[in-house]
């Protein structure tokens, strides 16, 4: 397990605030973090569906039930810390995924299995404000440097939960592809060489 630095925004004063990125989350952790989101997450969820709006889509997500993956070689596991907190968790995939967009199709790329940002940081999911931003943008941007790492040159492939296909289209950038028929009619979202360079080279 390796902590790096790197850092969030606090949204009361729209400033940064130190953090850590940690690269081999162990199943102790996960265990920790889906603790203390579990209640939240399905309190929150039911808030919204009482009031007539819909739930989070990952709602039911049990990071617990995910634990066994990361004793294989083809997962890895990412977290954020911030405040003594797990902030945020994703799971990538390393092997079994290559890329479906034209002049790229059929290399390798990093595939996004899972990734979830703490409750208390998701916008109307609890009564109070969100506590921090930047936590999904944190993590795809460990999951482009797993990919250049790797040697797969910062591709990334997904497939995207409808209420984030605005975030992996317009913040991340990635091209949309078809509606995948095997899994979930979800829609396949990839991020290129190109734009994983223009992504990096935006961050510090």
């Amino acid at each position: 397990m390796k902590r790096i630095p790197t850092s969030l925004v606090l949204k009361a004063t729209n400033e940064p605030v130190a953090a850590s990125l940690v690269e081999g989350v162990t199943g102790e952790m996960l265990e920790q973090a889906e603790l203390a989101w579990a209640a939240l997450r399905i309190e929150g969820a039911k808030r919204l569906q009482a009031a007539g709006r819909e739930a989070p889509q990952h709602w039911r997500w049990d990071w617990r039930r995910k634990s066994a993956k990361i004793n294989f070689m083809a997962y890895r596991c990412f977290g954020i810390e911030c405040a003594d907190e797990m902030q945020g968790l994703m799971l990538v995939n390393l092997t079994n995924y290559v890329s479906r967009m034209d002049g790229q199709r059929g290399k390798p790329l990093v595939y996004v299995d899972y990734i979830e940002t703490a409750p208390w940081n998701v916008k109307d999911l609890m009564p109070e404000p969100p506590r921090y931003g930047g936590v999904g943008v944190r993590l795809i941007e460990a999951a482009i440097r797993c990919s250049v790492d790797e040697g797969f040159g910062g591709r990334l492939g997904l497939h995207a939960l409808p209420q984030a296909e605005s975030f992996y289209e317009k913040t991340c950038e990635m091209t949309r592809g078809e509606i995948d028929r095997q899994y979930e009619n979800l829609f396949w979202f990839e991020l290129t060489t190109a734009n994983a360079k223009k992504f990096l080279g935006d961050k510090p």
